[in-house]
């Protein structure tokens, strides 16, 4: 018998090491930050930023889950 390790983002994709698996983690936060820093950097007007800021309700608990995938969970038994 053999124990196989693999690694589940929260995206569903199995990676089959650690490395991997944090790599990819990574990457999709990263394109997250570089989307949403590209569009406020476009802003010129302060209300216009402050409407951007508030739609990104959304982004941002996608951010949190993004960054929640960093860390490793142990599944229940």
């Amino acid at each position: 018998m053999r124990e196989i390790t693999a690694y589940v983002t929260r995206d569903d994709i199995v990676h089959s090491n650690y490395q991997s698996a944090k790599s990819h983690a990574e990457k999709q936060y990263g394109d997250q930050l570089t989307k949403m820093a590209h569009e406020l950097v476009a802003i010129e007007k302060y209300s216009d930023m402050l409407d951007k800021l508030d739609g990104y309700k959304g982004s941002m608990r996608r951010l949190l889950n993004l960054s929640a995938d960093l860390i490793i969970e142990q599944e229940e038994s």
